[in-house]
């Protein structure tokens, strides 16, 4: 039985069809229904009339034509060496200023919509102060770069006066002539020998004044022309001391508060503040509606302590002024000190906080983050450099800031050399010289004018599209 069992297990039945038989069965009645599918779609198509929709619709009538509006093209030379001049930009109808793409800013959608806002204000500057607030290391030292780029605001918008201003300063600016008898004091809260109580907007440093000092400030026949009158003038300690003024002017302060503000005359120059002791921490300098670039320089720092000032600072600043761009030039410190792509990461890392600690006590403010300059005789005079400005360009994007590469700007690595040669730059490779500064503050101009008539360009291009 078990030989008879196996052997009727092993054989085929012949009562079941072969796998082949089944397969073959299989296609042709699948290739028989697609068969029946496209055959009765054919007929369908052919001796049917047309759907519902189509039978009982007007047909479409013809689009009338576009008329595409013509370009202004402005001829800016292509040279990454050559200056473009200031007379070219203009930004009001055009659609477009053509520059070269190593000038232009860089920037997330949040960015632009943000830079935006800034645009919609200087319109209205007319009727509103307008501030811009340029935080830089040694490279704008001396009304560099940010007084070029105040004269032009306030020549196209409104304004006099040069805004915030310190008696003692490591480099003094062209903005005003002043000067101080007794004793005066400059504290930091930045740079090797910092204080941290020192550390106070918008200077991040103060000056220290003892009994019977004095501050003179007067015009500077040398500075551009909407900086050498002011009506105006804010000065901001730290506590209560007493100020008093000669001449007098036409409206002063009731008390010796933190913040007291003077009127005079705007033809009349020269001010001398006398006080038996205070901490100051700055005074601002205007003319009522306009537009206000302060230059804030910070002598050895790296832009990377904003998160260390007192939030009252911020709160306060933003109630007596109109903060309206932030501008943070910053890295040349610190590329010295990196070697390599680890540690610049490490200190973008610090800026892209502050830059955060900015955004959050200054809400909707767009930041326009300055890369450093090129630097050295090579580019192998400081190996962390290319590693830095890559990191901090990054950092700038990840953190919704504009960014604006000016050692790209300036032609690449190794563009220090030629700006040398050119004496637009001094001989330690590092620092513009004033022609230099003028020269990189007119691409920065450029590069704002750019996204500006884009900007222009977006919000009117629907209603020329619409025209026939």
């Amino acid at each position: 039985m078990p030989g008879a069992l196996e052997r009727r297990v092993g054989q085929p039945s012949s009562g079941h069809a072969s796998p082949n038989s089944l397969a073959m069965k299989s296609w042709a009645s699948w290739g028989l229904m697609w068969g029946s599918f496209l055959a009765l779609w054919v007929a369908l198509n052919t001796w049917m009339p047309a759907p519902p929709w189509r039978l009982f619709s007007p047909p479409a009538g013809r689009m009338a034509p576009m008329a595409p509006k013509p370009v202004q093209v402005l001829g800016l030379p292509d040279a990454p060496n050559a200056s473009p001049p200031l007379t070219t930009v203009d930004v009001e109808p055009l659609d477009s200023v053509p520059l070269p793409p190593s000038w232009k800013i860089a920037g997330s959608a949040r960015a632009w919509f943000q830079l935006g806002t800034f645009f919609q204000k200087l319109e209205q500057a007319h009727r509103m102060q307008v501030d811009v607030y340029h935080w830089g290391d040694s490279q704008i030292e001396g009304d560099r770069i940010t007084g070029a780029l105040r004269e032009h605001f306030q020549k196209k918008h409104g304004g006099q006066g040069a805004g915030w201003v310190m008696p003692l300063t490591p480099a003094p600016t062209f903005a005003v002539r002043q000067s101080t008898t007794g004793e005066v004091r400059r504290v930091a809260g930045f740079g090797p020998r910092r204080d941290a109580e020192a550390r106070r907007l918008p200077f991040l440093a103060v000056n220290r004044f003892d009994s019977a000092s004095t501050w003179t400030l007067r015009s500077n026949p040398m500075a551009r022309a909407h900086c050498q009158t002011w009506s105006n003038m804010a000065l901001w300690q730290a506590g209560e001391g007493q100020w008093d003024v000669s001449p007098r002017t036409t409206s002063s302060p009731s008390a010796a508060a933190p913040w007291q503000a003077w009127t005079h005359e705007e033809g009349l120059d020269g001010r001398t503040w006398r006080t038996a002791g205070a901490t100051l921490l700055g005074a601002n300098l205007t003319s009522g509606p306009g537009v206000y670039v302060h230059n804030l320089a910070m002598r050895g720092g790296s832009g990377t302590l904003f998160d260390d000032v007192p939030d009252a600072d911020w709160h306060l600043l933003q109630e007596q002024t109109n903060p309206a761009l932030v501008v943070l030039q910053f890295g040349g410190n610190a590329v010295p000190s990196i070697a390599n792509a680890k540690g610049a990461r490490r200190y973008a890392q610090k800026v892209g906080q502050n830059i955060r600690h900015i955004q959050a006590q200054w809400p909707g403010v767009p930041i326009l983050f300055i890369g450093p300059s090129d630097m050295g005789k090579n580019v192998n005079t400081y190996p962390g450099l290319q590693h830095t400005v890559t990191a901090l360009r990054d950092t700038a994007l990840a953190n919704h800031a504009l960014h604006w590469d000016l050692q790209a700007v300036m032609g690449g690595p190794g563009a220090m050399k030629r700006w040398v040669d050119q004496r637009w730059a001094g001989d330690d490779h590092v620092h513009f010289s004033v022609r230099g500064a003028q020269e990189a503050a007119q691409r920065l101009i450029q590069a704002l004018a750019h996204e500006r008539a884009l900007w222009a360009n977006r919000r009117i291009q629907p209603a020329k599209l619409m025209e026939p």
